[in-house]
């Protein structure tokens, strides 16, 4: 019996813990979005439609297409905490267990140097995109979208 009870809490930490990993960028929304010199606004499903369509990936095309569930927007002002909350942010989704994608080089210098994009990508399927902006004036944006999005190279 004390082995059945063991393996449900095993069993049911692990679920927990699976759909915290869903969706865990929420987090940083969550903390930082009562400062003063933040502004979030998100859309859902109701709102957006099922994309298809393809993107310049550097000197490659991508297919895009799926279903959005929720795109969320932060604006960070260019305060004095903004340089700050711009390196929370990439911390904690590194430590969250996204992965930071190589962003396509297009040959000018600099291009990307202030534009990072965390995935949890599981194949050529995505559920969740976090773009982290960092302004040349100090401010920042975090854009997330979230769905089931499939990347191709092929057009499907």
């Amino acid at each position: 019996m004390k082995k059945l009870v063991i393996l449900g809490l095993i069993a049911a930490s692990s679920l927990t813990a699976t759909a915290q990993k869903s969706n865990a960028a929420q987090v940083i929304y969550d903390e930082l979005e009562q400062n003063d010199d933040v502004f979030t606004l998100s859309f859902n499903k109701k709102m957006i439609d099922a994309i298809d369509t393809d993107v310049e990936w550097g000197d490659e095309l991508r297919y895009l297409k799926g279903d959005l569930e929720k795109v969320q927007i932060m604006l960070i002002d260019d305060g004095k905490d903004a340089n700050k909350m711009s390196k929370y942010i990439y911390n904690k989704l590194d430590k969250l267990g996204y992965k930071l994608a190589d962003l396509p080089k297009d040959g000018k210098k600099g291009e990307h140097e202030n534009v990072w994009l965390f995935t949890n990508k599981k194949g050529k399927k995505f559920t969740e995109a976090h773009f982290l902006i960092q302004d040349t004036d100090g401010g920042a944006i975090l854009l997330s979208v979230y769905g089931d999005i499939t990347v191709t190279d092929e057009k499907l």
